[in-house]
């Protein structure tokens, strides 16, 4: 053991001569060179939040930590700058000279000795294993921001930082929390509680309940031009059955977008539903009176449209649901097409019921289970309803 010792320490002499008098000049150019690099990316991340690639709480977290770097930097530039100035000396030099040439000599005469060269190389797998595992996870670095905002429960940036990782990560409880926090104390802005609303509602399967709502209403007062709070303001109206005031809405924001804006083919699509509501489409294909299956299929006369438009939104809604009730009965009774399952699907999703969406859907599955080609429409439904 004393000759290992001994030979770790001459190892540690022999390359910290050699570096210690060398490193100071090239940290100096190194710690310059990554001020400017760190500075051009917070440029680059206040260009990229202009085009909106990155959302504010991205930006937020991204100018964090590479304002960190940057301040980290420049104060190694600061204390390495003075003694770069000078350079190495005469005798650092000669001192590292001689070490390069001695060093390799004594390693190799040692290994030569008292070293194995025969013996068998390790994996490569094992090595990259053992490496991995010296790695921290992106858990650890969680758990140790949570545990410096349990220190510091007032640190509004910090959980401003964690909103976006706690959503990737699919901690949505979490997320709602740390965007509660950092509206408390940072303030509320139409971004904040945008998301908040919009946390909420991917924890609720896409039904924009009361907390939802009331957070795009404050975002959409600060802002009544953010497109997100009033689609989900529009959406939410059409779960609650108010389906005239949702379409007004559905118009309004497609009448304020460009054709080409991203949005616009969704609210299209929303607003193509409620038209075949109204119009006794996929949410209304039977009439309120009892028919035959062949009329029932045909959906409500031009009498019934025109009094439906003259109804208030509860007398609507008490119509609708019992249309879609009717379409129910019949189904479990007599069967019916898949196309006419889809409807009764949709139908209890577009009133955000959303437990009977779920138990039609299953019910549907059952009576196709021999269909491939029917469970396929029926997967996809299912998809596109996150049912």
């Amino acid at each position: 053991m004393l000759v290992w010792f001994v030979f770790a320490v001459m190892t540690v002499i022999g390359v910290l001569a050699v570096l210690m008098p060398l490193a100071r000049a090239d940290r100096a150019a190194a710690g310059a060179q990554d001020v400017a690099v760190y500075r051009d990316q917070l440029g680059e991340i206040d260009r990229d939040r202009e085009r909106g690639v990155i959302d504010e709480v991205e930006a937020v977290a991204a100018r964090n930590e590479v304002a960190r770097r940057l301040l980290k930097a420049a104060r190694a530039e600061e204390v390495d700058a003075p003694a770069a100035l000078g350079g190495p000396s005469r005798l650092a030099r000669a001192v590292a000279v001689v070490c390069a040439v001695l060093m390799p000599a004594i390693a190799i005469g040692a290994y030569l000795g008292l070293g194995k060269p025969d013996a068998a190389d390790q994996p490569l797998a094992s090595r990259l294993a053992a490496a991995s595992s010296e790695k921290q996870s992106i858990d650890q670095l969680v758990a140790r921001v949570e545990k410096h905002l349990a220190d510091r429960p007032e640190d509004g940036k910090g959980w401003e930082v964690l909103v976006p990782i706690y959503v990737r990560m699919g901690r949505l409880a979490d997320a709602e929390t740390a965007l509660r926090n950092t509206i408390r104390l940072l303030g509320s802005t139409a971004e904040r509680e945008s998301a908040l609303g919009e946390v909420i509602v991917y924890q609720n399967s896409g039904v924009v309940v009361a907390d939802a709502r009331a957070a795009f209403e404050r975002a959409n007062a600060q802002d009544p031009l953010a497109v997100a709070p009033r689609m989900f303001l529009a959406l939410a109206l059409s779960q609650d059955g108010k389906l005239a005031e949702s379409r007004k809405a559905w118009v309004a924001l497609i009448d304020a977008s460009k054709p080409d804006d991203p949005w616009v083919v969704e609210a299209r699509a929303e607003l193509a539903k409620i038209d075949a509501v109204l119009a006794g489409g996929p949410a209304a294909v039977a009439p309120t009176s009892p028919a035959p299956p062949a009329a029932a299929d045909k959906g409500p006369s031009a009498a019934d449209i025109a009094a439906a438009q003259s109804m208030t939104e509860a007398e609507r809604g008490r119509m609708i649901e019992d249309m879609i009730a009717s379409l129910n009965a019949r189904l479990k009774a007599q069967g019916g097409t898949v196309d006419e399952w889809i409807k009764l699907v949709r139908s209890y999703a577009m009133i955000g019921k959303r437990v009977e969406a779920t138990t039609a859907l299953q019910d549907a599955r059952k009576a196709f289970a021999a269909d491939a080609a029917a469970i396929e429409k029926l997967d996809g439904l299912a998809k596109a309803l996150s049912l």
